[in-house]
């Protein structure tokens, strides 16, 4: 069952900041515009005082995003369908308890698919457009590949659990649970940020190739032995993985974002917001951001 995630999104709230001095949106003037995008005009009243705090700058973020996807990213039958079926997954999990959270947020199934799920789902496409724009350079940064390790204890174990490997009388799975490895053997991916494992662990699985096949190597404090293999370093055949794996760094998250902002010229008016977002999310002012000569 899929993961729902809680960040959702909204409308691209940017405003022509040029030649304006520092200002602050006047209250009593809910006609004032805070941000534009293009010839849309968000206003005072359509974002209320909630901008004017903490809060209403990660508001603003999130706000962002819906715009930026719903350029970026085509609502396509198979995406309503997928959020369709996590609306029903969520509802199998809260079972009647469900309604009353739609209730306590003064929304509907309908609303909540629209202003949470669906903008969650085209989220998580945008990351998908975004790799595959920046495909090659994103394997040179990451350098990822898909590996199999299973840790044990003692040696005996991790050679008993190699022959099984190798012979194909045991799957990873199965070796970890005969040999009790620390690590279930699913495969996985690492790249050059992962510290999950020590580096002659990493070292060797990066001076192997998939047709090595199972080998043991000792890690560098020597009590722990890995039985590793390498599964594809062909990124192309495993880009769905590699997509949700740098989904959940929030240094991807952060690059993503600042590169649609920068897109789409995101750019604050309002003071109280803009202060905001320097201190919390400073990145993505990139209104800020010189352009380089």
């Amino acid at each position: 069952m899929k993961k729902l995630v809680t960040a959702l999104a909204s409308f691209l709230l940017v405003f022509s900041l040029s030649g304006c001095e520092d200002a602050k949106a006047n209250v009593s003037n809910p006609k004032e515009p805070i941000l534009t995008v293009g010839s849309k005009t968000i206003t005072k009243n359509d974002v209320n005082t909630v901008l004017s705090a903490s809060i209403g700058s990660q508001v603003a973020v999130t706000n962002a995003l819906k715009t930026v996807t719903s350029k970026e990213v085509e609502e396509t039958e198979e995406i309503k369908n997928q959020a369709k079926s996590e609306l029903e997954n969520l509802k199998q999990i809260y079972g009647e308890g469900f309604e009353t959270i739609l209730k306590q947020m003064n929304t509907n199934e309908e609303d909540y698919m629209q202003d949470y799920i669906l903008p969650m789902i085209k989220t998580h496409e945008l990351n998908k457009i975004y790799v595959d724009e920046n495909f090659d350079e994103l394997v040179k940064q990451y350098d990822p590949m898909m590996v199999t390790v299973l840790s044990f204890a003692n040696e005996e174990d991790a050679n008993a659990a190699l022959a099984g490997l190798n012979d194909g009388s045991l799957t990873p799975l199965e070796a970890s649970e005969k040999y009790e490895a620390t690590t279930r053997g699913n495969s996985e991916i690492v790249t050059l940020d992962t510290y999950k494992y020590d580096a002659l662990t990493l070292a060797a699985l990066r001076s192997m190739s998939e047709s090595d096949g199972f080998t043991v190597v000792q890690d560098e404090s020597g009590s722990m032995f890995n039985v590793v293999k390498v599964d594809s370093k062909d990124v192309a055949s495993f880009k769905d993985e590699f997509v949700a794996f740098v989904s959940n760094n929030p240094a991807f998250t952060m690059e993503v974002n600042e590169y649609y902002f920068k897109k789409y010229n995101f750019h604050v008016y309002d003071i109280t917001l803009y202060n905001a977002l320097k201190q919390n999310q400073p990145n993505l002012l990139v209104q800020d951001i010189k352009e380089e000569k």
